[in-house]
């Protein structure tokens, strides 16, 4: 997946990690709302969950992260997967290529690729109801 292949959307990069509570109670949560609240508007956005592991004993690949998921998914989020896009950044470069110091973290992108300061879901739905 490239960031690129969503060019003229709105693009909300949300960072998080499998062991961070404020990113499995409520940053996820809060953007699974807003994601189907928005459903009519799709075409102009997308968010992408991007998950970072930094521990060397964690999940490596997406079968692995299902699994590590399977037990929050359940009794979290009352059996409801993410309906967005989850990217897994085993290796920490996403994390360091958008200079990330903490989870959870969003970065928002506009249309045209370029980073929105200080952006997020809330800027994101003000943007699409221009």
């Amino acid at each position: 997946m490239k960031l690129a292949d969503f060019r003229g959307k709105w693009v909300l990069l949300e960072f998080w990690g499998p062991n961070c509570l404020p990113c499995l109670q409520r940053s996820l949560p809060a953007l699974t709302k807003f994601y189907e609240e928005h459903a009519n508007q799709r075409d102009q956005y997308e968010i992408l969950a991007v998950c970072v592991v930094t521990e060397e004993d964690g999940p490596k690949t997406m079968e692995q992260l299902d699994s590590v998921m399977a037990p929050i998914v359940e009794k979290t989020w009352a059996g409801k997967p993410l309906p967005f896009p989850v990217v897994l950044d085993g290796e920490g470069k996403t994390f360091e290529a958008y200079n990330i110091l903490s989870v959870p973290c969003s970065v928002l992108i506009d249309p045209h690729g370029h980073v929105v300061k200080d952006g997020d879901e809330t800027m994101m739905a003000e943007q699409l109801k221009k």
